[in-house]
């Protein structure tokens, strides 16, 4: 072999091989984010000065971002079946999340009762403040859990 196609697989390969490096570069730095929904949580003891909630059940929903870049969350709730859903009352205020870092929201579980949703069937969701949603279950399993499919 001469020495033009021994540079030309040499130059073919590191360039691949850098290619390969630059895109997993790429998908480390995007925003990543975690939801996690916890339903029948309750604060205890109920009865203390300082538990604002008393003995109501709550819903925990928990935003965490994985990702390298920061995000700023607009919005968090439940999504209900027949496309409704529940906002999160702390929801009302942007938080900026950095790499690590974790918002909590909590709702009463009293008012998704009466939708006859059981805490096995949450489906949480965060906004972005570009718009973007964030959901605590994949495609298929929000269907599943709203009752969209059987």
């Amino acid at each position: 072999m001469n020495l033009t196609i021994v540079l030309a697989i040499w130059g073919a390969a590191l360039s691949t091989l850098l290619a390969i490096i630059e895109f997993f570069k790429f998908r480390r730095d995007k925003i990543n984010l975690k939801i996690r929904v916890q339903g029948d949580y309750t604060v205890i003891p109920p009865n203390h000065p300082l538990n604002p909630y008393g003995e109501k059940s709550l819903i925990l929903i928990t935003a965490v971002n994985t990702g390298r870049r920061p995000i700023h969350i607009t919005r968090a709730g439940l999504l209900l079946p027949k496309k409704k859903y529940l906002m999160a009352s702390e929801s009302v205020t942007t938080f900026k999340l950095n790499e690590g870092e974790s918002q909590q929201y909590r709702l009463y579980e009293e008012g998704v009762a009466k939708d006859g949703l059981t805490p096995d069937k949450y489906v949480a969701f965060v906004l972005d403040s570009s718009g973007k949603y964030y959901y605590s279950h994949n495609f298929l399993k929000r269907l599943y859990k709203l009752r969209r499919i059987k």
